[in-house]
């Protein structure tokens, strides 16, 4: 009795757990906008942590230096930007829906993920 139970809840968790995964389809642009987040919040961080630091003047020091800091903040932020755009494509449909009128009159729906 215990071995039924026991399988019989293996089962049920094992189809909700498959329930709940992304498609394979919407894997791999999944994978690369949450790579593309994670790499876009490192570069503003960096950005953050090297700001104070680079804009502190010496006198051989080039006023240069102090856009790096801000640069990098900037393609961060970029990137974040490209990231959820992507994630959200990846996750929401697109419809679109076409009407031909003339020799042929016929309406088109697509949903494109």
């Amino acid at each position: 009795m215990k071995t039924v139970t026991v399988a019989l809840l293996i089962l049920l968790t094992n189809t909700a757990a498959f329930a709940e995964q992304i498609p394979a389809d919407q894997a791999p642009p999944l994978h690369k906008s949450s790579r593309k987040i994670w790499i876009g919040a490192g570069l503003a961080g960096a950005g953050a942590f090297i700001l104070p630091i680079t804009a502190t003047r010496t006198p051989n020091q080039s006023p240069a230096t102090a856009v790096v800091g801000v640069g990098f903040i900037g393609v961060g932020s970029g990137l974040i930007w490209l990231g959820t755009q992507e994630r959200r494509r990846a996750m929401l449909p697109q419809t679109t829906v076409d009407v031909f009128l003339g020799p042929r009159n016929g309406i088109q729906i697509r949903r494109a993920w």
